[in-house]
């Protein structure tokens, strides 16, 4: 790296030929989508900026030739399937999670980032608070909830705080059986199933987008090979 670096600075190679040869190289050996293609290509021409090998913005847009963005037509999903959806949900914390997705029309780490301080069932009409570390204007921002909603999410935490047996071993090896109830942190959030007061909203959306995807081939919206 140190010698290309050298000879681009000596002037034996040109700048605009290397950016342009790592694009026809990534096209030939890797499938990467358009927006990560650019962020690798505009690495590399940092990189070189950082290193004093001066990078002409007019130059580089006629010498660099990117690959064309293919764009492909989305469409909303139905609301006959958003019903069929939230009828097969077999599992109430995936239930509420789709239908506070549904109803607000969150994204799904905000939805995530909720905690049980953030919610205000109490009021009329009652609400949530989204933190603004989650949102994409950086702004605090509450939502307001309908009644089918709020009552869906009592019966969530009506289910997560229920009365349950825990099975522990005591400090002499004896095994110990209780029945408690879970106390109610309000800084944990409301889709964690471990209590905790640093949660992090991150963590939980690998295993509820693999409980989604399971649930949605049983229903044969989609169908895994």
């Amino acid at each position: 790296m140190d010698k290309l670096l050298q000879q681009l600075k000596n002037k034996e190679l040109d700048p605009y030929d290397i950016l342009n040869d790592y694009c026809i190289f990534l096209q030939n050996n890797y499938n990467i989508s358009s927006i990560t293609f650019r962020d690798k290509i505009v690495t590399v021409k940092t990189f070189l900026e950082y290193n004093d090998i001066e990078i002409s913005p007019r130059k580089f847009k006629i010498k660099v030739r990117f690959p064309k963005t293919v764009s492909k037509s989305k469409e909303a999903i139905d609301k006959n399937d958003i019903v069929k959806i939230l009828n097969g949900c077999s599992d109430i914390k995936l239930k509420t999670y789709l239908m506070l997705l549904a109803s607000l029309g969150c994204r799904a780490t905000e939805a995530l980032s909720i905690r049980n301080r953030d919610l205000k069932l109490e009021l009329i009409p009652p609400r949530i608070t989204i933190k603004g570390e989650y949102t994409k204007t950086k702004v605090d921002r509450y939502i307001f909830l309908t009644n089918e909603m709020k009552e869906q999410i009592i019966k969530w935490q009506n289910f997560k705080y229920r009365k349950g047996r825990i099975c522990y071993r005591d400090q002499s090896g004896k095994t110990i059986t209780e029945y408690r109830t879970p106390e109610q942190n309000p800084n944990e959030l409301i889709f964690s199933l471990y209590q905790t007061d640093n949660p992090k909203p991150e963590t939980l959306y690998n295993n509820i987008a693999i409980v989604f995807a399971k649930t949605l081939d049983r229903i044969g919206l989609i169908t895994f090979p």
